[in-house]
């Protein structure tokens, strides 16, 4: 992952976007750190030690609203956006990261494999956990397969450049390996390999017209 971001966030039914310069940047450093302090939080359980309270969700909440914050306070502008789907410039190679945002509850990260072309890309959904719903561990699971998936997403993207496998046969490599050997069945539902542009039922994920369905 790069540098240079958007954020687009919910402020009652409206979307406002923003441009972070090293956005992308502080996001994956984020995600990292969030696995870290995960880690730490299980050692300590383990040990018998009573940690910090932890929730994954509401961490990257904070790392989210931070870079907005900061890009509030340097005086970057702030867009209104009828539809976060719409204002993703899919085959963009310029911006390393899209992040969709309706606090409390939806949180997605879309990174290009910046391959030759801006076709091919990761996408992270996250809807904020409920009752039997996603629980801490399982968001982090999710976050290590989106950072997984980044450097995968790129050896597939050359491929699908050079001819040398289909998108369907992608999507198959794609899985096999970020869900380590098709071990995890949760992947599918919160990280995609997107090729062009994502199918109907995602954008309409991103929109916020449908939630996620997590199992």
């Amino acid at each position: 992952m790069g540098e240079r971001a958007y954020i687009i966030r919910r402020e009652g039914k409206k979307w406002k976007a923003i441009y972070s310069h090293w956005g992308a940047g502080h996001i994956e450093r984020g995600l990292r750190d969030i696995i870290r302090k995960w880690q730490d939080y299980i050692s300590k359980t383990i040990a018998g030690e009573t940690p910090e309270p932890f929730d994954a969700f509401e961490e990257l909440e904070e790392l989210i609203n931070d870079i907005w914050n900061n890009e509030v306070g340097n005086g970057e502008e702030i867009t209104t956006v009828e539809r976060p789907s719409d204002f993703i410039v899919w085959d963009d190679i310029t911006i390393e990261a899209w992040v969709i945002y309706e606090p409390s509850k939806f949180i997605a990260i879309y990174s290009p494999a910046i391959v030759l072309d801006g076709k091919t890309g990761v996408l992270m959904t996250l809807e904020k956990p409920l009752l039997n719903r996603m629980e801490n561990k399982e968001i982090v699971r999710v976050i290590q397969m989106f950072l997984n998936a980044m450097h995968i997403a790129k050896y597939v993207a050359y491929g699908i450049k050079k001819n040398l496998i289909t998108p369907e046969t992608a999507q198959k490599i794609f899985w096999y390996y970020v869900s380590h050997e098709g071990y995890d069945t949760k992947m599918p539902h919160n990280v995609h390999l997107i090729i062009e542009r994502p199918p109907q039922q995602v954008l309409d994920v991103l929109d916020r017209k449908i939630n996620l369905l997590l199992y």
